[in-house]
């Protein structure tokens, strides 16, 4: 797996010494890419990790059974659902974008919609209307000029933006 710079959590509640300087990680990065090309070119070592990975899914399915269980509550809140919601972990995922708020500061530009991988979201009379198939990439959020966009999944004031992309290059062809 890559280490990147975090767009979608502040890094202050995680429990362990974590690297927040963006050029370090992206530095690392680009070495563990290289290794990762190298494994891909030399399959017999490469399969002996997925044989390692596939073991300890199996260790493991017990505890991510009972994570997912408790995520499942949690999102049926941000969701908004009924907690006798019926509708499986990825629906429910799919619609928490009813806890995305939009504040007055919102111009109706449709930078949001236009980054929006997904394309999840409309302009309604002037105002971004998210339809229920959200990724979660907070590309939204992120390229707000006027940072208009509240998520919940985000903290307020924290932003992060690839030192090499622009919102031109984010633009979805219509």
């Amino acid at each position: 797996t890559l280490r990147l710079p975090m767009n979608n959590l502040d890094y202050d509640h995680i429990p362990i010494p974590i690297e927040k300087n963006e050029k370090i990680l992206l530095e690392k990065a680009e070495e563990k890419l290289k290794i990762i090309a190298k494994n891909l070119q030399n399959p017999k070592g490469y399969n002996i990790k997925k044989i390692t990975n596939a073991i300890f899914q199996i260790l493991m399915k017990p505890l991510f059974l009972l994570l997912k269980k408790l995520i499942y509550k949690s999102m049926l809140e941000i969701a908004k659902e009924p907690i006798d919601s019926k509708k499986t972990m990825e629906e429910v995922f799919r619609l928490t974008d009813r806890s995305i708020s939009v504040d007055k500061q919102c111009t109706g530009c449709g930078i949001c919609s236009k980054v929006c991988p997904a394309k999840n979201i409309q302009i309604v009379e002037n105002h971004p209307v998210w339809l229920h198939h959200c990724e979660m990439c907070f590309a939204c959020h992120e390229w707000c000029p006027q940072k208009a966009i509240h998520h919940w999944g985000r903290k307020d004031g924290v932003y992060y933006h690839h030192p090499e992309v622009s919102v031109r290059d984010l633009i979805i062809d219509e």
